[in-house]
């Protein structure tokens, strides 16, 4: 079985994760809010409560991301 990468809980407000590869991350309850996450690959991602506020997302792959109770005001989706 493959590992993933696990982020729960983190603190990555206003950090710049654009180009990044993590595919079925668990961001689960994770502060993201503001982060710059242009053309990266989150297929799969599991952003249960998080905030992600004013987050850009532009050109991202989000296909598949759970988004279930995410805080998303703000935040461009636009691929």
């Amino acid at each position: 079985k493959k590992a993933k990468t696990i982020f729960s809980g983190a603190r990555l407000a206003e950090t710049n994760l654009s180009g990044a590869r993590a595919r079925d991350a668990d961001f689960s309850d994770a502060d993201l809010r503001g982060v710059i996450v242009k053309d990266a690959d989150f297929t799969g991602v599991n952003f249960t409560g998080a905030n992600l506020s004013s987050a850009d997302f532009t050109g991202s792959n989000l296909r598949n991301a759970n988004m279930k109770s995410t805080i998303i005001a703000g935040a461009v989706l636009d691929h």
